[in-house]
């Protein structure tokens, strides 16, 4: 469990789980066969590739680890934060990304952007750097506790985020969640974006935000302003804007109405009302 690794040749996982306790340095390449796991438990750096097919594993299990320049993630395969720190320094394009355990944190300047999939369960995701979810990509968010977005971290989706899960996204010290154009957001929880204090953060919706399943409230807490210049779908239940609701001339504000299970919006704070407004009858 205490091997340590240099690798600037190949390393090639073919079946099984390979522990790397005692640190790895990856200067060439690490290929994972299909099914097999290359689990690093003692932190270390790259600035060579990883790549594996769907159904290989690269996993973070403890340590601090960092993506130099010259790193890549590549293949059908999963990487996941479980237990271990991930830095990034540069720009990397994993397929498939999973942050499961509260103790990791992604942090870094670099740009990480989420081709396929993401799941986010556990843990922060910090650092001047953006975490983007592509077009055409997903993200679940299927916590059952907190997950934190601190630092001036971003969120920007592309794609389509659900979060379905009950705890809570807290954002603190001027962290933005940016969802673009044409993204999805879906809010399917009685659950909050909540603020954890520094300078005030954002959530900016230019794509469709919208609130289905839950008749609960889902909250955009105090200190986080919500900026729609897109489309807020409220299906079922109460969004809560406590930090504020500024709403562009092009925006919309939908409604539906069915009985006791009409969606509504309530604002605590500044408030803009500007675009249109429209109602669903179901």
């Amino acid at each position: 469990s205490g091997i340590v690794v240099n690798n600037s040749g190949a390393v090639e996982v073919q079946s099984g789980t390979f522990v790397v306790g005692g640190g790895f340095t990856n200067s060439g390449a690490v290929s994972v066969s299909a099914g097999a796991t290359n689990r690093l438990a003692g932190g270390g750096a790259a600035s060579g590739s990883f790549t594996g097919p769907a159904t290989a594993l690269v996993e973070w299990t403890g340590g601090s680890f960092t993506l130099n320049p010259g790193a890549t993630l590549n293949g059908a395969g999963v990487y996941r934060l479980n237990g271990g720190n991930v830095t990034v320094a540069a720009d990397v394009t994993p397929d498939n990304l999973d942050v499961t355990s509260g103790s990791s944190t992604l942090g870094g300047s670099g740009v990480v952007t989420v081709a396929n999939g993401m799941n986010w369960t556990a843990g922060t995701m910090n650092g001047s750097g953006r975490t983007i979810i592509a077009p055409g990509a997903t993200a679940n968010l299927a916590m059952p506790g907190q997950v934190v977005l601190a630092t001036a971290r971003t969120l920007e989706n592309g794609g389509t985020v659900n979060w379905t899960g009950a705890g809570d996204i807290l954002m603190s010290s001027s962290s933005i969640i940016t969802n673009r154009a044409g993204a999805l957001f879906h809010a399917q929880s009685a659950a909050q974006v909540s603020f954890g204090g520094g300078a005030a953060c954002r959530f900016d919706n230019a794509g469709t935000f919208r609130k289905s399943t839950s008749t609960g409230i889902t909250t955009i807490g105090s200190g986080v302003t919500f900026n729609n210049t897109g489309s807020v779908d409220i299906r079922r239940g109460i969004v809560a804007a406590n930090g504020g609701y500024l709403s562009a001339p092009n925006a919309l504000l939908n409604c539906a109405l069915g009985g006791t299970n009409y969606g509504q919006l309530q604002v605590a704070g500044t408030i803009t009302l500007n675009g249109n407004l429209s109602v669903d009858l179901l």
